[in-house]
């Protein structure tokens, strides 16, 4: 005999809210805690949990001055079929891509930095600290590192807020490629939550990585991006991808 488990009433009712935000665009306002109590005639705490796990969904988000509003969820795709930019990626799903340089700073390159760009023991590397934003919001942040020799005068072809990924294909005439990439959800380190104005640390998508030119397989970047998780939907794709239903759980009175 199984048992029949019922979700709790705050549960069931952010997914059917959930399923009516979904047909507002980006910034429309939610409903308040005291209008959804109203409406479905539950009481404020039932409401409240239902509200808190919309945000922590991502559906909606809270601003100070501004209310609860509907959230927008970007798709950041990673795979062999996307360009390793991020103002590329970021505007290919519909979002007005920012950036602002805050430090290029030319330094000898560390024992791991030298390992990874195929750097000898006197060779420097430019860094660059930029903050991402996506329709005026600090949406991430990420570290660059290159080696200073391959990409000469990089702070002024690179300017306040210009495209890594553009100079080194433009200017440079490299053909960047990604050699390698690793994605992980992370708290966010207290110094990143600082610049991207976050309170507390709440979870970023940490993604790192390596783009080497296609044609002679030269080391160019290191990457270390901090991606809002509240923002960003981090999509990677290997190999041929096919459209294919998402399997449930088989419970085990169910695989007998």
């Amino acid at each position: 005999m199984t048992t029949e488990r019922t979700e709790p009433l705050w549960l069931s009712l952010s997914d059917r809210v959930e399923s009516e935000l979904s047909q507002l665009p980006a910034g429309a306002p939610a409903p308040s805690e005291h209008e959804l109590a109203a409406r479905f005639e539950v009481n404020r705490l039932t409401a409240r949990a239902a509200m808190q796990e919309l945000e922590r969904r991502g559906v909606v988000r809270r601003y100070q001055g501004r209310g609860t509003v509907v959230a927008r969820k970007v798709e950041y795709r990673i795979g062999p079929d996307w360009i390793p930019s991020w103002t590329r990626t970021v505007a290919a799903a519909g979002v007005e891509p920012r950036t602002v340089t805050e430090d290029v700073a030319t330094r000898r390159a560390r024992n791991d930095e030298r390992a990874e760009l195929g750097l000898s023991g006197h060779d420097r590397v430019v860094q660059l600290d930029r903050l991402r934003c996506c329709d005026g919001e600090n949406a991430g942040y990420q570290t660059s590192v290159l080696p200073a020799a391959r990409v000469p005068g990089l702070r002024d072809v690179v300017g306040a807020g210009g495209s890594v990924y553009d100079a080194l294909a433009g200017h440079y005439g490299f053909a960047p490629g990604r050699a390698w990439t690793r994605v992980e959800q992370i708290s966010a380190p207290g110094w990143v939550a600082r610049r991207l104005g976050l309170r507390g640390r709440p979870p970023v998508v940490l993604v790192r990585g390596r783009l080497d030119c296609q044609r002679t397989g030269v080391p160019l970047e290191l990457t270390f991006a901090w991606l809002r998780a509240d923002i960003f939907d981090v999509i990677v794709e290997v190999g041929e991808w096919k459209s294919l239903p998402t399997p449930f759980p088989v419970r085990r009175a169910d695989a007998s």
